[in-house]
């Protein structure tokens, strides 16, 4: 069978939906977010743990039928050149294999995931199926933040990408990587305002992120963007929200303290008295006691009341 046949045997994940997965889901309608937990919801009981029996189950022949699938059209791919996108006889296997990396990556099947995505990305130098956002997730996922950091770092185009910088940023908080994370942080509530409103929730917003799932096209750097750069970590995140979102918290409330003197109402005469006691922002107060601080000339019992309405705890909390 020469090279052309190989490739001609390639097929769609939307395809094989289509044809194996009649029986339970139509494709043609379905709305992640929403249709699908429906279905779960009206299911209930004993007949939900069926259905995702049978789910689970065809999941796994996709999985082995479409390795078949990929493992036939392999040869001619590798002896088909230029390799990647640009060459439109390679796009329906690159295709296949990126749906069977998605699929190994909802089965749990990391490491395999990685291995098909990372071949993508060596081969088509200008990634049209966006592996690089599936990598980066992956790394993450896989707890291995060094590498998620060195492949953020690789391109500074990556940097600036909202969606790349999700990822690492949920690696940094998980590993401990408090300044990193927070630099991300603090570049996404500048940029996207609605993020802000996000991280002062209680709860983490899944609905939201769920809903992203079917967002087709988004403006870059937006809230979509960082909406779904959390979508592609939902199996991480359904454990590990709780943590983020009280790191998300936190931050803000630590944002919140370092508010400059010059921000507040306080006289620029004050604010130069303070700045050369090395008192910059409200959290740089709280290192001080009251009695310190009514010991700065030109500072009374006026401006003192002005930081406790800003909420400044002194030293000896005192005041």
């Amino acid at each position: 069978m020469d090279g052309k046949d190989e490739r001609d045997k390639v097929v769609s994940l939307d395809g094989y939906r289509q044809e194996h997965w009649d029986d339970f889901l139509d494709d043609d309608d379905m709305d992640v977010a929403a249709d699908i937990e429906q279905l779960l919801e009206s299911i209930g009981g004993s007949n939900q743990f069926l259905f995702e029996q049978a789910l689970s189950h065809k999941t796994f022949e996709m999985i082995k039928d479409l390795e078949e699938i990929e493992k036939q059209g392999r040869k001619a791919w590798m002896a088909s050149q230029p390799k990647g996108w640009s060459n439109p006889q390679e796009r329906p296997y690159l295709s296949q294999k990126m749906d069977l990396a998605l699929l190994y990556k909802q089965s749990g099947l990391y490491r395999k995931a990685l291995e098909h995505l990372s071949e993508i990305y060596h081969y088509d130098v200008n990634d049209h199926l966006g592996t690089r956002y599936e990598i980066s997730a992956l790394y993450v996922m896989m707890s291995d933040f060094e590498e998620a950091q060195l492949f953020y770092a690789s391109k500074a185009s990556y940097q600036e990408d909202f969606l790349m910088a999700v990822p690492v940023m949920i690696g940094a908080i998980l590993a401990g990587h408090q300044a990193f994370a927070d630099k991300i942080l603090k570049k996404l509530c500048e940029k996207v305002p609605e993020f802000r409103d996000v991280m002062a929730q209680d709860a983490f917003p899944f609905e939201l992120v769920l809903k992203s799932a079917n967002c087709e096209v988004y403006e870059y750097n937006s809230m979509d963007s960082v909406l779904i750069g959390f979508f592609n970590m939902i199996p991480l995140l359904m454990t590990a929200h709780y943590y983020i979102q009280h790191y998300f918290n936190g931050f803000l409330e630590a944002v919140e303290r370092n508010i400059l003197l010059e921000e507040t109402d306080l006289a620029p005469t004050k604010v130069t008295l303070l700045n050369a006691k090395g008192i910059y922002t409200l959290a740089d107060l709280s290192t001080w006691t009251s009695e310190e601080i009514l010991a700065i000339s030109g500072i009374g019992q006026k401006t003192l009341e002005l930081f406790k309405e800003l909420g400044v705890v002194f030293k000896n909390n005192d005041c």
